[in-house]
This record gives structure tokens, C-alpha cells and sequence, in this order.
């Protein structure tokens, strides 16, 4: 392609993309659907193809969406919290991946002609489970932290620790004697040693180079910064041929007790949001629905019967791990969908001559159909969940409120913030407070309190920082433009939020009151009225004096402090 149609594509792909987003969000079927069908309809198999070539470099950028995706999803497995949840991690995780990967295995090698060692790499690959359709459906449902939200997060944890051992016995099942132990070894002792450069970037190097960003570059520099680190990690897992993911998965865990975290994943949202859409268009590109017509006998065959298996061995195992008979369901449902890691594991098949070139084509078609059907399947179990048995009044009995979903989010740790901060902990509340300056967040974490950098740059900041899930939101920022740039986009892309403002002096105040913002406070005249009470009763004067002043002050919105006869005024009372 020239420029001119490079320039007609993508303006069409853009357009039919925005539209198709649209369509899907009224008809409530899911975005992952509409970006499929937005590729099957501009792909080369389309009747009117705009994307004749290419299909596999766009493939390969969208790619990355699905290495940021896993990177966001790290970020928030603390070292802490993996041990906490560990029964769901090694237990839960355990057990429903090895147990669909038995059950997928036997399944073929019965129905199939397939060698054992074909049909165990595909029963490996068939039993991951995809993130990118199930954790986006979650955020998007706001349902992450009810009992299947949280099986979810950890199966896909477990299971993306499984991608480099099931890449690493690629090659022992393809030359199938003794002296692959060797190769594994070495296989091994590369990855340890890709492990530690990346816990040395990660851990020493990255953040080093993050703090000099903020002081001397800004939020600009810090994005790229974040991003080349995400794509080199990958590199390095990726040049000892391990998954790519993998690498910005280990990458992201290192970074996750970091002050950075929660910044780095809000800077990192808008590009993996374009670029997972990118992936999901360049998947129903490669779809071709003739190919698939063709040998729709072995497809249904192989599908029907892969989506059984894993929906009943999600449903046995949550069941085993004490989730109730809805909650089983909707966890079994969510795990069906098959991982797109599952391309890379069957194209190493491929490549050692362990699955021949109709084998490899159905499995593609396999999972081409997955992510098409997959959300689908989801959303209307999602429905009938809702209507048979209330599903969110399941899922979040009263009387058991997870903490997760229940959090102040402060913005600001200056004077105030840090007052608000003690205050919260104090009552035992769970917060979280973000900060643009170093130091302030240094001192926070100095006293062990839950401050992390963030920076509102963007409306989809908030978004990142869990505004969905907080129960306030509390701005006690220091620099007033700020706080407005904050407000601005709290009213505009969150008018549902509630929010309190703490502002320094009273003509801020009333400038937020006349933008529509009524719940802000005015600290100088308020802390200088406190200070003033404790002022009076040093000198002896009555309370009820004292309090006739400080009404007499505070009345007609502080109208004496604006015309300057509180003097005189209060010498009346």
C-alpha cells in the first residue's frame, strides 16, 4: 500500500470500528465480537476486502495489547496478595488447568487419530484460558472481586506461569528421546538467567530512570519510558523462545510493590486499549469463513467438544472450591473461552512437526470461533444468572462487603491529604492516595500509609486509579488548576462519582461553586475559625460568646470576611 491507501484503510477501519462499538454496546453483545466482525467484513476474505495484505503485521502489533494486557493484570499481583490468594492461585488454578488439560487430551486422542504427543500439546494448549475476554467482560461488568471474578484472576495467574513450561516441552515431544535433557537444561538455565536481568531492570534500573523522568521530563517522557520497558522484557523472554507475554507478566509482578504501580498502569491503559482492539480486528482477519465451511464437521467436532469439556471441569472444580451452584456457572463460563498464548504453542507445534497442516488449520479455526462466540456465550449467562437468582446479591452477600470494592480514593497527600490519610487509617477504612510529587509520596510511604505517584492526566486516569469501585472520592490537591483539571474530567467522564473538594482559600471555593461544584470546602477561613475558637477560650471569653462570634463570621457564606466589618459587626453581638 501507498499513503493515499494506507490513509483510505485506516480512516475506513477507524470508522466501521467506531460504529461497530456503538452497535454492539446497544445490542449488549460485547466488544470483542464487534472487533472480530469489524475484520471478517475489512479482511481479504471479505467480498469487498480493504485489507488485502499485512494481515499478519497487524496480528503482530495487536500482539502487544494482549503483552499489556497481562503487564496491567501483574500489576496488580502483589507478592503479598499471591500468597494471600494462593488456594486459588496453586490450588483452584491447579486443578482446573491439569484437570481440562486430561479431559481435553483423552477427549482427542479417542475421537481423533491424532498421535499422543499431537493431542497432549493441544489438550495444553485447548485448556488455557483467555484473559482477553474474560478480565475485559469482568472490569467492564464491575464484577472482578465477587467469588468468580477473583477464580478467574487466579486460574490465569497459574496459567500464565504454565505458557514457558508448556513452550519448553514443545521440543521434547517433537524429538522424543534422552538427549532432550540436555536442551531442556539449557533451556532452563536460559530462562533463569532472563528472570534475573529482568528482576535487574525491573527492580534497580527501572524505577531509577522512571524518578528522573517525573523530575526533569514530565508524564510524557514517563509513558515511553514504561512502554520500552514492557516491550524489552518481552524481548528478552521472547529471544530465548519463551511466550513474549510472559516476560511483561514477570516485569509487571516486580513492579507491583512500587510507588510507581498504580501511574504506570493508568499510562499504560490508553495504548493497550487500541492495540487490543487492533489484535482482536487482525483475528477475524485471518478468518477465512470459506475454509471453515468446508470442514465445519471436524470444527463443530473439535469445538463442541473442547467448550464441554472445559465448561465441565470449571463448574466440577469451582463446585470442589465451595462456590455455590450460580457462582460455579458463571466461573465455568468465564474460563471456557480459549487463550490466544494458544496460537503461539500450536505454530511451535506446527514448526516441530507435531501437528500437520490440517491439524493447525482447524485449531486456528477453533479459536477464531472461541473468541467470536465465546462473549456471547458469557453475556448470556450473565443474563440468565441475573434474572434466575440475582446475581450480584449472591455473589456479594450483605454482611460481607469485599474491602476491594469499598475505598476512598484520595488525590493529594499534601498537608491535608496527609491528615485524611491517618484520619481513614485510624478507621480502619481502605483508601488510596496518589500523588504527583515525589517527595510527598516518599513521606507516605515512609509512614507506612497507602500513597502511590499518580497524575490525572487524562480521563482515563481515574479510571485506572479504580474510580468505579470507590465509595469517594477525596480531592485535597495543592495546586488549585489541578484540582480543577481533576473536576473537569470527574464531571465529564464520572458524573456518578462522590466526590469532596478541599480547597485553600475562599475565592477558590466559590470559582468551583460557580462551575456547579457545591460539596468544597475552604480551608483558610474553616481552619482559621477552629484556630480562632481555641484562640477565645485561652482569653476566657464564654462559650456561648465564642460561638455567637463564630456564627456571626460564618454567616451569609463568611460575608464579613468579604466586606471587611466583621469588626465592628462582631463588637455588636
Amino acid at each position: 500500500m501507498n499513503t493515499t491507501q494506507v490513509m483510505l484503510a485506516a480512516s475506513i477501519m477507524l470508522l466501521v470500528t467506531g460504529i461497530a462499538l456503538l452497535t454492539a454496546r446497544r445490542l449488549r453483545i460485547g466488544s470483542i465480537i464487534a472487533l472480530i466482525s469489524v475484520g471478517l467484513v475489512l479482511g481479504p476474505h471479505s467480498p469487498y476486502p480493504i485489507f488485502t495484505g499485512h494481515v499478519q503485521n497487524l496480528q503482530a502489533i495487536g500482539e502487544i495489547g494482549v503483552i499489556l494486557l497481562l503487564f496491567v493484570l501483574a500489576l496488580d499481583i502483589k507478592p503479598s496478595r499471591l500468597w494471600a490468594h494462593r488456594r486459588l492461585v496453586f490450588g483452584l488454578g491447579t486443578a482446573q488447568y491439569f484437570a481440562a488439560s486430561c479431559a481435553i487430551t483423552l477427549l482427542l486422542s479417542l475421537v481423533t487419530s491424532a498421535h499422543w504427543r499431537a493431542a497432549l500439546i493441544l489438550g495444553l494448549g485447548f485448556a488455557m484460558s483467555s484473559s482477553a475476554i474474560a478480565l475485559p467482560l469482568l472490569v467492564e461488568r464491575g464484577e472482578r472481586a465477587t467469588n468468580p471474578g477473583r477464580a478467574v484472576v487466579g486460574v490465569e495467574i497459574f496459567q500464565s506461569f504454565m505458557v514457558a513450561p508448556v513452550l519448553a516441552l514443545i521440543p521434547v515431544l517433537t524429538m522424543g528421546h534422552v538427549s532432550t535433557l540436555v536442551l531442556s537444561i539449557a533451556a532452563v538455565a536460559k530462562f533463569g538467567i532472563a528472570v534475573a536481568g529482568l528482576g535487574f531492570l525491573a527492580l534497580v534500573v527501572l524505577p531509577r530512570v522512571l524518578r528522573y523522568s517525573v523530575r526533569a521530563f514530565g508524564s510524557g517522557a514517563f509513558t515511553l519510558i514504561v512502554l520500552g520497558g514492557v516491550l524489552m522484557a518481552s524481548w528478552m523472554m521472547d529471544s530465548i523462545g519463551v511466550s513474549a507475554a510472559l516476560g511483561a507478566f514477570i516485569m509487571g509482578v516486580q513492579l507491583s510493590t512500587g510507588v510507581f504501580a498504580t501511574q504506570i498502569k493508568a499510562v499504560v491503559a490508553p495504548s493497550k486499549q487500541v492495540l487490543l482492539a487492533l489484535f482482536f480486528i487482525s483475528i477475524g482477519m485471518a478468518i477465512d469463513p470459506i475454509e471453515v465451511l468446508a470442514m465445519k464437521s471436524q470444527l463443530m467436532l473439535f469445538f463442541l467438544g473442547i467448550f464441554a469439556a472445559k465448561l465441565i471441569v470449571g463448574y466440577a472444580v469451582s463446585r470442589l472450591g465451595k462456590m455455590n451452584a450460580t457462582e460455579a456457572l458463571m466461573a465455568s463460563l468465564l474460563l471456557a473461552p480459549l487463550d490466544e498464548v494458544a496460537y503461539v504453542i500450536f505454530a511451535g507445534a506446527k514448526d516441530g512437526g507435531l501437528l500437520d497442516a490440517q491439524t493447525y488449520s482447524i485449531c486456528l479455526s477453533v479459536l477464531s470461533l472461541s473468541f467470536m462466540v465465546s462473549p456471547l456465550a458469557i453475556n448470556l449467562g450473565f443474563r440468565l444468572a441475573n434474572r434466575s437468582a440475582r446475581l450480584s446479591a449472591v455473589m456479594n452477600p450483605v454482611g460481607s462487603p469485599n474491602p476491594t470494592d469499598d475505598f476512598v480514593l484520595l488525590i493529594g497527600y499534601g498537608n491535608v491529604g496527609r491528615v485524611i490519610c491517618e484520619l481513614l487509617t485510624q478507621s480502619n477504612i481502605p483508601y488510596l492516595c496518589i500523588d504527583d510529587n515525589l517527595s510527598n509520596v516518599t513521606a507516605g510511604s515512609a509512614r507506612r500509609q497507602n500513597v502511590h505517584f499518580g497524575y490525572v492526566s487524562h480521563p482515563s486516569s481515574l479510571a485506572s486509579f479504580g474510580i468505579a469501585r470507590a465509595r469517594l472520592v477525596v480531592i485535597a490537591t495543592e495546586e488549585f488548576s489541578y484540582t480543577k483539571q481533576v473536576l473537569m474530567y470527574l464531571r465529564e467522564f464520572h458524573g456518578d462519582a462522590h466526590f469532596k473538594v478541599a480547597v485553600t482559600f475562599l475565592a477558590q471555593r466559590d470559582e468551583l461553586r460557580a462551575m456547579g461544584v457545591k460539596d468544597a470546602l475552604a480551608l483558610m477561613p474553616e481552619g482559621a475559625l477552629t484556630f480562632g475558637r481555641s484562640v477565645l477560650q485561652s482569653l476566657g471569653i464564654d462559650e456561648r460568646r465564642v460561638a455567637s462570634v463564630l456564627d456571626f463570621i460564618a454567616s451569609d457564606d463568611y460575608a464579613a470576611l468579604r466586606t471587611g466589618t466583621g469588626s465592628a459587626a462582631a463588637s455588636a453581638t
